[in-house]
């Protein structure tokens, strides 16, 4: 039997009856049963209490922790009927917690949609699970009328199920999500302003954008540009009407004396939205608003609009879109200032370079003062005229004038004008008594020569009205060489100092190219002086030269018989001498004849074909004894492929013999000098030839230095100064006579091999 399967009541009924019946032994086993029974029922006694006050604290925490969550929570009935209610749960519904309980939930709170509150009940009943919902309640006493206020709360309920699995009861949190919402709300408010804002502001750009375009096109602000301004300005910000004030000018669109007459007393009007009191009737103005046109700390004029549109005033946002508008409108205006500023610059520069390279063109003083006019016109001025000083007067130079009409009328006037720079004079003799420009920006019918007496200027000078002039001093340090007078009929833009400042350069330049045209046109006359005395100089001592060569001629026959001694022998080496000067002498004087031919322009050859075997022959014929004699091996050779060349054969020889001879005086004693020649293809020679033949002198003296080879061909060079060999012509020639055979010539010495000259020769047809 198992003891410990039966219960105390049946334990003491068998420990009785087996204590009637039983033996010791049996009793003393129930017994010990009895008492271990009773143990074990004490420590689950024990156990049970423990768990018991475990639960009675976790209740007590959940108690406490449903009293005091931030959420408020309720527990409902089947019916919707609070059953419990934590402290936040009564605060929402502004109650006490134990007037709530029993109380159904929908009498307790005005829900916007009752309905809402059932059907989220009823989803949690069907589901047995958590169901989510969004409830709106709406406090009227709370509210500003005429709309309540309203709160947001999301619930959040969990079905209770008893034993048998029925749902009895519903446990839900609410959660104020009002501010969640109020931030959606706002934030849906915000992006619907930033979209009104981003509609301004791509109107406001497309108004700036046609402004700019308007801006684009002139170089400055037109009557039709100011028009597109206070149109865009009407069109942003919804007026009927638009101004705009800018220095001097006023536009008003569409037109309107009335509004013109407020703008007298606009700048006490800036910023206002509804100016009261104004003592204008056509139009009447219900609405005047206006704005700074700013950039930077300057102010460049004001933008307006009038009367809007509809109902009201000009409201805030428009008033900001007018400032962004006129913000761009003043960087739009000042940029196309700016623009036309670098416009004129370039202009300018572009002047100055024209003027440079046109001055430095001609070396002729009368097209250098024509050039100088020409440019200025129409670039800076309708008609210029230039006059030069003579130490006494003024005379008229040249004038220019973009109608060819009124250029000739400028000539007939200034031509026999000559005015005295003494006593009463007009803008012109001004300039030239005190040497200080003039700038005169708006004439009033003056002109520069007024003030001469005598001149007929009403018939001389009609159609030559100024309306804008200045005129600068031609100096050359404090060398007063004439004026320059700059003229701008009606209608063009008047003179500034800028304009000023540019005339003063090309009145400058255009004394400096006179000065180096006068200069050269002296040096060019004393350069003829020169050369002519030298021609005759040549030509007289030539005569005398060639009766000594006669005289010393016949000095020099062979003489008869054998009376030849030694004295005769003696005075016949001395007339040798006296020959070999004389020879000397006469190249010399060749030489300066050719040389001023050559510098003149004037040298010429009687070109012929020519075998080069001929040229090779006459060549080693007249050099060979003189490097026999010096020592000097002459090596000479042509190939004989070479074609014939076209050449003045005289003249070439002589090209040879001036190069063999600077050779023969540098070379030392056991040198060499070096003959060649070769065919060189290229293009068509100026005589019309395809091809040359290149010819090559080169040596084995000293060489040339490298800084000097640029300049052997130059007149006068020696390779020694003070040299007595020559007077340094000899390649000056040989440069001249190449190249009136329409050939070219070069030296080339490389560092310790000597020195080579080149020379080519076309070749004949």
């Amino acid at each position: 039997m198992n003891f410990e399967q039966m219960s105390r009541e049946e334990l003491v009924e068998r420990l009785e009856r087996l204590g009637r019946s039983d033996g010791p032994e049996a009793q003393q086993r129930l017994l010990n049963s009895l008492q271990l029974h009773e143990v074990e029922l004490e420590l689950q006694n024990r156990s049970l209490r423990e768990m018991q006050r475990t639960l009675e604290e976790s209740r007590a925490r959940y108690a406490e922790l449903f009293d005091s969550a931030p959420l408020a929570c309720f527990t409902f009935d089947e019916n919707g009927c609070v059953l419990e209610v934590n402290l936040a749960g009564a605060a929402m519904v502004k109650g006490e917690r134990a007037k709530l309980l029993g109380a159904p939930f929908v009498a307790l709170v005005q829900l916007e949609e009752p309905a809402a509150f059932w059907a989220h009940l009823a989803q949690c009943r069907e589901t047995r699970g958590q169901s989510v919902c969004e409830l709106t309640t709406v406090h009227p006493e709370l509210g500003a009328p005429p709309a309540p206020l309203r709160r947001f709360f999301g619930a959040v309920s969990t079905p209770v199920i008893d034993a048998s699995g029925r749902v009895v009861a519903f446990r839900t949190a609410f959660t104020d999500i009002t501010a969640h919402r109020q931030a959606e709300v706002d934030q849906r408010h915000a992006r619907a302003a930033e979209e009104r804002l981003r509609a301004r502001l791509e109107a406001v750009d497309g108004a700036a954008l046609r402004v700019t375009h308007a801006l684009a096109t002139p170089h400055e602000p037109t009557e039709a540009v100011l028009q597109t301004i206070t149109e865009q300005a009407s069109l942003l910000t919804q007026a009927d009407y638009g101004a705009l004030s800018l220095g001097d000018r006023v536009v008003v669109v569409p037109p309107c004396p009335g509004l013109e007459g407020v703008l007298s007393i606009a700048g006490e009007l800036e910023g206002r939205g509804e100016p009261a009191g104004l003592p204008f009737t056509d139009p009447p103005l219900a609405s005047l608003m206006g704005v700074p046109l700013l950039f930077g700390e300057e102010r460049l004029g004001r933008l307006y609009v009038a009367n809007k549109r509809g109902e009201g005033g000009f409201s805030a946002e428009d008033q900001h879109s007018l400032e962004m508008l006129a913000e761009r409108v003043s960087h739009a205006i000042q940029l196309a200032r700016l623009d036309e500023e670098q416009r004129r610059d370039r202009d300018r520069l572009q002047l100055l370079s024209d003027t440079g390279r046109a001055l430095a063109s001609t070396l002729d003083p009368a097209q250098t003062l024509v050039s100088a006019a020409r440019l200025v016109v129409p670039t800076l001025a309708d008609w210029a005229v230039l006059h030069l000083w003579d130490g006494e007067h003024l005379h008229f130079a040249c004038a220019a004038h973009r109608d060819p009409a009124k250029e000739e009328q400028l000539r007939h006037f200034h031509g026999p004008f000559e005015p005295m720079v003494h006593g009463r004079a007009g803008l012109l003799a001004q300039v030239a008594n005190t040497g200080a420009a003039v700038l005169v920006a708006e004439s009033a019918g003056e002109h520069p020569v007024e003030g001469v007496d005598g001149l007929p200027l009403e018939d001389a000078l009609r159609g030559l009205e100024v309306a804008s002039c200045l005129g600068v001093p031609m100096l050359l340090g404090q060398r007063f060489v004439g004026t320059l007078f700059l003229h701008r009929g009606a209608g063009g833009r008047a003179y500034d100092a800028r304009d000023l400042v540019l005339a003063q350069e090309l009145a400058f330049r255009t004394a400096l190219a006179l000065d180096h045209a006068r200069l050269y046109q002296a040096a060019q006359a004393a350069v003829r002086s020169r050369d002519n005395v030298m021609a005759i100089v040549s030509h007289d001592l030539r005569n005398p030269l060639n009766a000594i060569a006669l005289n010393l001629s016949l000095l020099t026959r062979p003489w008869a018989g054998a009376r030849e001694g030694g004295d005769r022998r003696k005075g016949r080496g001395q007339l040798e001498s006296i020959k070999r000067s004389v020879q000397r002498v006469g190249r010399m004087v060749e030489d300066l004849l050719a040389a001023s031919t050559i510098q003149a322009g004037h040298f010429s050859v009687r070109a012929s074909p020519e075998c080069h075997e001929v040229l090779l022959a006459d060549l080693v014929q007249a050099l060979e004894p003189m490097a026999a004699e010096q020592g000097i091996t002459l090596e000479a050779a042509f190939p004989s492929s070479l074609p014939p060349v076209l050449c003045d054969r005289d003249r070439v020889l002589q090209v040879f013999g001036n190069l063999c001879g600077n050779a023969l005086h540098v070379t030392p004693r056991g040198g060499f000098i070096r003959v060649s020649a070769w065919l060189e293809e290229g293009p068509s020679t100026p005589l019309g030839m395809n091809g040359a033949v290149c010819f090559k002198v080169s040596d084995t003296g000293p060489g040339i230095p490298a800084v000097q080879l640029a300049s052997v061909f130059d007149r006068y060079w020696q390779a020694a100064p003070g040299s007595s060999s020559g007077v340094g012509l000899g390649l000056f020639i040989v440069k001249g006579i190449v190249e009136a055979h329409g050939g070219r010539v070069w030296a080339e010495s490389p560092p310790g091999e000597g020195a080579s000259f080149f020379f080519t020769l076309p070749i004949a047809p």
